[in-house]
């Protein structure tokens, strides 16, 4: 789907100015071809890697990266829980699923825990980075603030 929102705005994070991906797969060789994707991209750097979806929590809270692209099944936590937590705690949208998994059931569990994208490996890189800067570009430029205690 094609962008047209109008102009692009800079680039979120980091002081390259380069948006920051946590990559999240429990395979080491699709973490290597994305992490070498990335690391191709004049503006896109790898921020962190995880091996299942715990540790992609936990590195999101460390690491505080733009996006995060994310495998489904994964051992420990799978890659839809752990969207929901990331999601939920970044208050935006900042998951990409990128999965083997074709199946129209991922795809509904991937939107309703809060990812932005899903797409099938193995990806077109051009597309993979393509998709990356696009969520990472809906960030929010200043951060939700939790709504106001109802009066008692």
């Amino acid at each position: 789907m094609p962008d047209t929102a109008g102009p692009t705005p800079a680039a979120p994070h980091g002081l390259s100015g380069r948006i920051r991906v946590l990559i999240v797969d429990d395979v080491k060789e699709t973490r290597d071809k994305l992490k070498n994707i990335v690391n191709n991209d004049d503006e896109l750097t790898v921020a962190g890697e995880a091996a299942n979806g715990l540790e992609a929590v936990e590195q999101y809270d460390r690491l505080a990266p733009d996006v995060v692209s994310m495998d489904i099944n994964m051992p420990v936590m799978d890659g839809i829980e752990a969207t929901a937590r990331i999601t939920s705690a970044a208050q935006w949208k900042c998951v990409v699923i990128a999965s083997i998994q074709t199946d129209a059931y991922y795809l509904r569990r991937a939107v309703v825990a809060g990812a932005s994208e899903y797409l099938v490996l193995p990806v077109d890189p051009s597309e993979y980075t393509a998709t990356l800067k696009r969520v990472a570009r809906q960030k929010p430029t200043t951060p939700k603030t939790p709504p106001a205690p109802a009066p008692q």
